[in-house]
């Protein structure tokens, strides 16, 4: 991804986000339906 970029993420898919770059990651996120906490799962492993 680069600055400006737009990801879609359907409800329930699996994700995480690694920012390996030099410069802060800065991201705004919008969701629906709505965020709950209790909808989150956390994934163990590094994602490698």
């Amino acid at each position: 991804m680069a600055a400006g970029d737009c990801v879609a993420i359907a409800p329930g898919t699996p994700h995480r986000l690694r920012n390996d770059g030099e410069v802060d990651l800065v991201v705004v996120c919008a969701c629906s339906p709505p965020y709950s906490h209790e909808d989150t799962v956390l994934l163990e492993g590094d994602g490698e």
